[in-house]
């Protein structure tokens, strides 16, 4: 490139990459300009935390784990920086189709800045529907008389047997504990099952291909990791971890509660509800066992990584409730909270748990209501 091609380069970029860019990697931009002061470098730092204090909300634009060191950015809170600092997203992505029906996706996200056209950076991202998520089901116990997956066990105190939860869609037959049904529904199967409906799968491997993918350039293009991280299997709260004060959101905070460090202390600070709350709790922390490790029969089966692995996810669920709800101060957490409690640490996954542990749990805030 002559000198003149280069002044020329350098007059059409102008100011534009010196305000909105970081130390980018595209040739062009080397050539136009060496390399950037460290004021620059603080100062896109600096537009990144203001960015998230004055538009980001948690939950929304990314999520806070207690004793994570950095919020997991979200989709939208990648599509805001992306406002932010004017640059497009362009996706080139891989489909494969496997031979038992599978899809795999694979994505390649790059970021253009829109002013000037540079290629800034390229994440990648993969997904695919044999992720357990996508590939297996809960099995259930399917009613004989209206073929909906409503079978509930009835409580002892209401004369045990078995029912089709009209509650839930059902058509309200029941069949005593001796009958030759109920001896089948003791007998069913409702561990996981292949996903009978594979196919209403693929558009939503697709785009979590994307977001992947997406999340990965914005981290890399925008020198953000040191504010979010991907997602939360990238820093796992530690045992001993403290969780991080959130000042942003509430001035004058308490001082944070320390991550129990062993399952005793965990099942404290869960019971300090009540007895309801706590079953719901390790019923969903049950079903977070079988969805991480499907092949597991309990806690006890698991390999002391997989112990310590299982641990965390529970423990940072457990102290994502304690910190939206204080059992001094306000009624316990629902199955709702619960669940999003378990969603925050699981990337965005609803786990499901069997349909008599959410009967009890309506019935005990029945009771507290009254």
């Amino acid at each position: 490139m002559t000198e003149a091609e280069i002044i020329h380069d350098a007059e059409v970029i102008g100011t534009e990459i010196v305000d909105n860019l970081p130390a980018v990697r595209a040739s062009t931009a080397i050539v136009a300009r060496d390399e950037i002061s460290v004021a620059e470098v603080v100062a896109q730092h600096e537009k990144i935390v203001q960015v998230m204090q004055a538009v980001m909300k948690p939950d929304v634009h990314y999520g806070i784990i207690p004793g994570v060191r950095n919020p997991s950015l979200f989709k939208a809170g990648a599509e805001t920086l992306l406002v932010a600092l004017r640059l497009a997203p362009h996706y080139v992505s891989e489909k494969i189709w496997h031979d038992d029906g599978h899809l795999t996706v694979s994505v390649a996200c790059t970021l253009k800045h829109i002013p000037t056209g540079l290629e800034v950076a390229t994440g990648e991202g993969l997904c695919s529907s044999r992720e357990s998520r996508y590939a297996y089901r809960q099995g259930g116990r399917v009613c004989p008389e209206c073929g909906k997956d409503t079978i509930i066990k009835g409580k002892a105190e209401y004369g045990g047997g078995w029912i089709c939860f009209a509650k839930k869609g059902g058509c309200g037959a029941k069949w005593p504990d001796d009958s030759e049904q109920a001896r089948t529904f003791e007998t069913t199967d409702i561990g996981r099952v292949d996903n009978p409906d594979l196919a209403d799968t693929f558009n939503t491997v697709l785009k979590m291909a994307d977001k992947r993918a997406l999340i990965a350039a914005v981290l890399n293009g925008t020198a953000a990791s040191d504010v979010f991280t991907q997602d939360v299997e990238d820093s796992q709260p530690s045992a001993s971890a403290e969780p991080q004060p959130q000042a942003e959101r509430r001035e004058n905070a308490p001082k944070p509660l320390a991550a129990p460090k062993s399952w005793a202390k965990l099942t404290e600070m869960v019971a300090a509800y009540d007895q309801a709350t706590h079953d719901l709790f390790f019923a969903f922390a049950d079903a977070c066992r079988r969805y991480l490790f499907p092949d597991s029969t309990d806690t006890k089966s698991l390999s002391k990584g997989d112990k310590d692995f299982l641990f965390q996810k529970c423990a940072g669920a457990a102290l994502w409730v304690r910190d939206k709800f204080n059992p001094d101060e306000m009624p316990p957490p629902d199955v709702h909270d619960i669940r999003a409690a378990f969603s925050v640490v699981l990337e965005g996954l609803e786990l499901e748990i069997p349909d008599e542990v959410l009967d009890e749990e309506a019935t005990d805030a029945a009771e507290r209501d009254a």
